[in-house]
This record gives C-alpha cells, structure tokens and sequence, in this order.
C-alpha cells in the first residue's frame, strides 16, 4: 500500500483506475503502410506511430496523469482474497496503467519500419536498434519502453514512485528482439546466447520500473 502523507491524497476508487495499452511502435508509416506489406491493414488498426505515441505522452502528462503498476491497486488479504489496496497519490494526479503487448519484434515485422530489437548500451541501459530504410542501423528510443523512459525522465512527476509500464510478452520466434525460441530454433549455442541477452535487457527493464506479464505464447485463448 503507498503511505499517506502531507501532499498525498486518497485515491477514492481503484476500480475507475484507466488503463491504455500500445503494441510497438511504427518508426517509419510509409513502410508499415506499404501496400507491399501483408500486415498494412493490420498496422492500421492496431498501431500508433512513434510520433502517435509521442503526442499521447504529452497530452496524458497535462491531464495530469501518474503512472502507477496494477499491484498497488489489489492484494491478496491474509485469508487469501483480493481487496483493493488504499493508493494514495500526489494532489492533483491521476492513476493510469500502461502496457505493451507482445513486444517479439518478430520477422514477419522485419524491414517494415519497426525497431529491431531492445538492447542494452555501452553504459547497461537499454535502448532500441533500428534499421532505416537504407539499411542504417542506429540506437536510440524507438518503441514504448525507451520512449516511455525518456519521458520519465524529462518528467519524472508522470511516474509514481518509478513506476513505468507492464510488458505483456507473447513468444513469437523469441523475446524482445531475441531468437531465443528453442521451439523455433532449437536447443543450441545460439539460441542460449539470445536468451542469456534478452534476460540481461528484461533485468535492466526490471530495475527501471518495468514490469512483466504473460500474454501467452501466440494470443492463444486460456478459456478454451
């Protein structure tokens, strides 16, 4: 539970707490929209574009919103059941929940004008590799985690005592950019080096206020 304080103020409902989610984002609209692209009408309905994303950010910070991980909002009592949880907020500030879907950087995504693949630079912090459609690779923020982060940090009042978002991953061909499906690829040298990178980035993640969730290997259904 967060502590009341001076400048904290009870949050009166749990239950109205919002929550917006994105997929990655698309980096380049004239490749992601391409009418060579098989995914275009997908990328339609189901993206935003970095420049979306952007512009989202900025208008949710002046709706004086705070982002804040569902597990401050319900816990399990000591016999075992789920009760909202007292949030108490900075005056003035809004609960939002954010989270990303996916977040595979698949193949089929390869070369349509997403990021690569999350990385980690030369100081430990992660960062996204991105290929234009030139062919140049660069580093920077390119998807929801790094831009988020970003964010976060111009504007550290848009998170809750560090909180970022929560990365729901599905296991499309591997993790956050890594092959590291040994369904896919098999039990080998190289798919335990891919592993040993993504879990060195979903450390970093961690360490930075991210979260993580299961969103099933492939959106596959739990109820049937």
């Amino acid at each position: 539970a967060t502590a009341p304080s001076a400048s904290n103020v009870l949050w009166p409902d749990n239950s109205t707490v919002p929550h917006i989610f994105f997929h990655s984002l698309i980096v380049d609209p004239d490749r992601a929209f391409s009418k060579a692209n098989r995914d275009a009408a997908g990328n339609a309905e189901y993206m935003v574009t970095l420049v979306e994303f952007e512009k989202i950010l900025d208008s949710l910070y002046e709706r004086n919103y705070i982002l804040v991980h569902p597990h401050r909002l319900a816990a399990k009592d000591a016999s075992g059941v789920m009760r909202w949880t007292p949030l108490y907020l900075p005056a003035g500030k809004k609960p939002l929940i954010m989270s990303v879907d996916d977040v595979s950087y698949n193949t089929q995504t390869v070369g349509w004008g997403f990021a690569d693949r999350l990385v980690l630079d030369a100081d430990g912090h992660v960062t996204n590799e991105y290929t234009d459609a030139a062919g140049v690779q660069t580093k920077g923020a390119y998807d929801v985690p790094t831009v988020l982060d970003a964010f976060v940090a111009t504007h550290p009042d848009f998170s809750y005592e560090g909180d970022k978002g929560t990365i729901a991953l599905t296991g499309y061909e591997g993790v956050l950019g890594y092959r590291s499906s040994e369904r896919v690829y098999g039990s080998n040298e190289k798919t335990k080096n891919e592993i040993t990178q993504a879990k060195a980035v979903a450390d970093a993640l961690t360490a930075t206020g991210w979260k993580f969730a299961d969103h099933s290997y492939g959106h596959r259904n739990f109820t049937t």
